[in-house]
């Protein structure tokens, strides 16, 4: 992690959920959207910062289709709707 006058801002976000159903990842995916999309005015004006943010998704229960997936998801801005997605097509 740097400061703005570094290069890069990494923030880390952990998001714990007891279980999940399509409307749940739907709605994540919504939400994590505007964090990636998020930009922030100060850094702008700073020396070539990127605000990198990584989320770390845990599950605390799995339904039994889901058994033997992964409980814990980390999603950065290039993966988030793919995994997310695929969160989903399990269910289907």
């Amino acid at each position: 992690r740097y400061d703005n006058d570094g290069e890069c801002m990494t923030n880390y976000f952990v998001h714990i959920l007891e279980t999940f159903d399509n409307g749940t990842i739907e709605s994540l995916i919504e939400k994590y959207k505007t964090v990636f999309d998020f930009k922030d005015v100060a850094f702008e004006t700073s020396k070539t910062v990127t605000n990198k943010v990584i989320v770390c998704l845990c599950f605390l229960k799995l339904k039994d289709t889901y058994v033997g997936k992964q409980q814990i998801l980390f999603l950065n801005e290039n993966n988030y709707q793919e995994v997310l997605t695929d969160l989903i097509k399990l269910r289907s």
